[in-house]
């Protein structure tokens, strides 16, 4: 895991450690007991590369062209409200999918161009705390919508006050869902311990994303 210049720990056991790059900033991961759960931090931040991307805001403004829509109206949307395609966007990771939320969250949150790497440590853990809640949230949703799981309570609220609360608002938000009956994997589910049934319902996102994506692409 580790790269020239960086340093860091595996997390498990039920820990929570960080992992920092080659400029000293925190990237935090999450763990649960029984599963290592790196929350994609360990690369959703490239120190070297991030700024000018940020500065152009390229992936968020390209897709809202390509949707009619525009930051403002984004922003005053729910989680509930957001069209399919951009929720997939967001949700999926990769290069794009990473830029894209990291750029509205960061427009929302009135950061503008400010270099990350130059604001105070407790904006930039405040950033990740937000990205990782939101992150979880978007493909709760895809589950949502797919009838794996009941809607969530963030999905109601708006995604500009969700971005804009402060650490403990988002920690009463945290539930950890269900799966459905309808579900194939519903009884395996049930007979977990409540500390496993979150990290099992985490190991099905894979496969979630993945059906959305044929959904949208008109496959089964």
């Amino acid at each position: 895991m580790s790269s020239p210049g960086s340093r860091g720990t595996i997390l498990n056991g039920g820990r929570q450690e960080i992992w920092r790059g080659k400029a000293g900033f925190p990237r935090r991961m999450i763990s649960h007991p029984r599963e290592t759960i790196f929350a994609e931090m360990a690369d959703i931040i490239d120190f070297a590369n991030y700024v000018g991307r940020r500065r152009e805001g390229q992936a968020l403004h390209r897709l809202l062209r390509s949707l009619g829509s525009r930051l403002g109206d984004l922003s005053l949307s729910r989680i509930r409200d957001l069209p399919d395609e951009l929720l997939l966007r967001m949700a999926e990771g990769g290069i794009e999918g990473k830029a894209t939320l990291e750029e509205f969250v960061l427009a929302v949150d009135g950061i503008g161009a400010t270099p990350l790497r130059e604001l105070p440590r407790a904006t930039i853990m405040r950033f990740l705390d937000v990205y990782l809640f939101l992150i979880d949230q978007l493909r709760f949703e895809i589950m949502v919508r797919l009838g794996w799981i009941d809607p969530l309570p963030a999905r109601d609220i708006p995604l500009e006050d969700l971005i804009r609360s402060e650490g403990e608002a988002l920690r009463r938000l945290r539930v950890s869902p269900g799966l459905k009956e309808g579900h194939p994997h519903f009884h395996r589910f049930q007979s977990l311990l409540d500390l496993e049934k979150e990290a099992f319902l985490r190991r099905q996102i894979p496969a979630a994303l993945e059906q959305f994506r044929r959904r949208l692409k008109g496959g089964s």
